[in-house]
């Protein structure tokens, strides 16, 4: 039986060979697995909170939320998230827990959970490349046929491409549930989470991971990146004027110019903050592509190679499977650097929750205040009712005294 091979799995093999010789010319090939655990263990929950955030600001945003970017940005944060929280119960199940005295190894004990957890990672690794590509092709289409797009790219239309990217990424990553389980590592006194069927799984791993969530979407997107970044300028000068000459004269024309532009500036932030999405793709993904194949074919790629090489290159590829992580905990940075109205939206949603605070202690204050006076107010309505029934007693007794 076979360790699955893709990113994060470790296991027996890297500790087999670590064990063969001496020990003081062999290098530790775990450290870099160390380096990774520590790593993958800082980013987790980091991209957990900024990617809920990016949800909320997105979701409460009208002119956002209104926009068919808007539409792909908030699936874009749910795959980004849920890939994250699989990758975080796949980190729990990592040798290094048990070496920091944590014995959480369900993955390697249930059969259900090993095979739920890789297709959580496998289906929301897809979905967040493809929405990453249907992205970059709206964005496209935007800024090339920006009189048509309103046509072409509508809310609705987004909302069917991305249940058919998720309905998609769904079927090419659901061939863990039939290609691992639970089996026993060969000669080892213990199970652990393994493939069950090398051929299948082989062939799923390279149709659905390497090839359509690493190297067919990094293609597309460089490929459309460069188009974008082609059209960009020459396309808002072109916009703006045939916006501008399609409104009519006098104030409500050019109040209606007025409002075209404001869109069209719009679209220029989001087409910007989509290409820094779009490259930082590229950017954190294809160094980890390389190393990916450089890892897996050593031995073809570099004959003779020795324990030295086979670990700078098991090095190169650990640390940059850190960088694929970082892809899906930082797009929170990105839309803050590049898009004004992003950063709006969050300083409104903090400045409202802000102004809720002060306000319910105002209100809180008032009614402690007026609460106070209603007190003070039934204490001397209270003294004045006493004062004059002593007044009625005296009288009383007097007049008695008189008889």
């Amino acid at each position: 039986m076979n360790l699955i091979n893709e990113s994060v799995t470790v296991g027996p093999v890297d500790v087999a060979i670590n064990r063969t010789g001496s020990s003081s010319v062999l290098p530790d090939f775990a450290l870099p697995r160390t380096i990774h655990f520590l790593s993958i263990g800082i980013i987790i929950p980091i991209g957990l909170f900024f990617n809920t955030l990016s949800f909320v600001v997105f979701a409460t945003s009208r002119s956002l939320r209104k926009s068919t970017t808007g539409h792909y940005l908030l699936s874009l944060a749910v795959a980004d998230s849920v890939f994250l929280i699989g990758e975080f119960l796949r980190w729990l199940n990592t040798p290094n827990m048990q070496h920091l005295g944590i014995y959480i190894h369900f993955m390697d004990t249930n059969d259900l959970m090993c095979r739920l957890i890789f297709f959580v990672r496998y289906v929301s690794k897809l979905a967040s490349a493809w929405i990453t590509v249907a992205i970059t092709i709206e964005r496209f289409l935007t800024v090339v046929y920006p009189l048509r797009v309103a046509r072409i790219s509508t809310p609705t239309s987004a909302k069917l491409t991305i249940g058919l990217v998720w309905l998609c990424s769904l079927l090419m990553g659901m061939f863990p549930l039939w290609t691992v389980a639970v089996l026993p590592y060969d000669q080892y006194p213990f199970s652990a989470c393994l493939i069950s069927n090398e051929h299948l799984y082989n062939i799923f791993n390279w149709i659905s991971l390497r090839v359509g969530s690493l190297l067919l979407p990094g293609f597309l997107m460089l490929v459309f990146t460069i188009l974008i970044g082609f059209y960009l300028g020459r396309a808002k000068d072109i916009r703006l004027r045939k916006l501008s000459s399609a409104g009519g004269g006098g104030a409500t024309g050019s109040s209606g110019t007025g409002r075209r532009r404001k869109v069209c500036l719009l679209e220029r932030q989001l087409t910007i903050m989509l290409l820094a999405v779009a490259v930082s793709f590229i950017i954190f993904r294809l160094p980890y592509t390389v190393a990916f194949y450089m890892n897996h074919y050593k031995t073809v790629i570099f004959l003779g190679i020795d324990i030295w090489g086979r670990y700078r290159v098991y090095f190169a590829y650990k640390m940059t499977d850190i960088f694929v992580s970082l892809n899906y905990a930082s797009n929170f940075f990105l839309y803050c650097w590049c898009g004004s109205t992003f950063r709006k939206q969050l300083r409104t949603i903090f400045v409202s929750r802000r102004a809720q605070r002060r306000d319910s202690s105002a209100t809180n204050s008032s009614l402690i205040a007026s609460s106070r006076n209603g007190s003070l107010r039934s204490n001397a309505g209270n003294q004045v009712e006493m004062s004059e029934a002593t007044k009625a007693m005296l009288e009383a007794l007097r007049e008695n005294k008189a008889h």
